[in-house]
């Protein structure tokens, strides 16, 4: 990203007439774009495994919140408790 600025910021001082520089620029800027859509690739892929993960946690944590409350043991909340 620190990159991607400084690449802008000499962007904005070339002058019309070196066209050749433009070119230059241009074509580092579009293999920054290029770089930044995989990068940002790879992070949807690893929050979708998050969610994911977080999903199949909460599941089986409910999974054991019932299995207590069928078997009709002690589910102790903060300072309370309830009992059979």
């Amino acid at each position: 990203m620190e990159k991607g600025a400084e690449l802008i910021h000499k962007c904005s001082k070339i002058r019309r007439w070196a066209s050749y520089k433009k070119y230059e620029y241009t074509n580092k800027l579009l293999r920054l774009d290029e770089s930044l859509q995989a990068m940002l690739g790879i992070l949807k892929v690893q929050l979708v495994r998050d969610v994911r993960n977080s999903l199949v946690s909460l599941s089986n944590t409910e999974i054991v919140i019932n299995d207590l409350i069928q078997n009709n043991q002690i589910i102790s909340i903060g300072c309370c408790a309830v009992s059979e």
